[in-house]
């Protein structure tokens, strides 16, 4: 059961409970003069009675070298200068490497994130407040052999201190198996997922591998779900999926 969520901004913060799987929606928006280039996302909480509740939206920037998204709480404004503005999504120029940092945030929480220094934030170019945060790098493996197959991916998270020492809990893709009689790769989505897709993927733990802690799958050209469980929280995973949206150079 989904309580009232009286603080978006903190709830997307907010680390999904142990033993509870948070089911989502995004929808991508393409429609208009340039959103088949820069299109906006919105994630969606469902629940039993089919009503969701709107989380997250993002939109891709025009922005050349690399790709780069403006994720906010209100979805009229997904503005830079926007006072809903709780993340930034961006990429290296080969869209293999993806940052994601939180902040702005008058209500914002610094639940599992770890501070960057002034300098680090400036350049993030996210927050209005002076502040900003690492809450997750996502590493896609090149292919450079030239090797079709799944994309194969690793997302480091910033872990719980130990002292003055900062840890980090990595995350990796689950391995797709082969399925000779699709002549496909594939994976379990449990129903969740109907559509075969190269973004599609699932990300688990190494100490316990069949337990997903977050799974992307498409429903439709233009719907896709995003399950989380613990220690993700939606900003988090909202950040994670929308870098599979992006092209790969060499990673597929």
């Amino acid at each position: 059961m989904i309580r009232v969520i009286e603080n978006l901004s903190e709830f997307v913060y907010e680390t999904v409970p142990e033993g509870t799987i948070i089911k989502c929606r995004i929808t991508r928006n393409r429609k208009g003069m340039d959103k088949g280039l820069f299109p906006t996302y919105f994630l969606h909480l469902e629940r039993d009675d089919g009503r969701p509740i709107f989380l997250l939206a993002a939109r891709k920037r025009r922005k050349l070298g690399s790709s780069s998204y403006l994720i906010s709480t209100d979805p009229t404004d997904l503005s830079r200068e926007g006072e809903s503005l709780v993340g930034k999504l961006r990429s290296n120029m080969l869209g293999a490497r993806f940052l994601l940092v939180g902040g702005s945030g008058k209500t914002r929480t610094r639940s599992q994130s770890s501070d960057r220094s002034s300098s680090e934030c400036s350049g993030s170019d996210i927050c209005c407040c002076g502040q900003s945060s690492t809450l997750a790098e996502v590493h896609y493996e090149l292919d450079i052999l030239g090797v079709k197959g799944p994309r194969r991916m690793k997302v480091m998270l910033p872990g719980p201190p130990q002292g003055v020492q900062k840890t980090e809990l990595v995350l990796k893709s689950k391995k797709a198996l082969w399925d000779s009689q699709l002549n496909s790769y594939v994976l379990d989505f449990y129903g969740r997922a109907s559509q075969a897709s190269v973004k599609n993927f699932q990300l688990v733990h190494e100490s316990q591998p069949d337990i997903i802690l977050l799974q992307f799958g498409k429903l439709s050209e233009e719907k896709f779900i995003l399950d989380v469980r613990y220690p993700l929280n939606a900003l988090q995973a909202f950040g994670i999926a929308l870098s599979s949206f992006d092209c790969k150079i060499a990673c597929e």
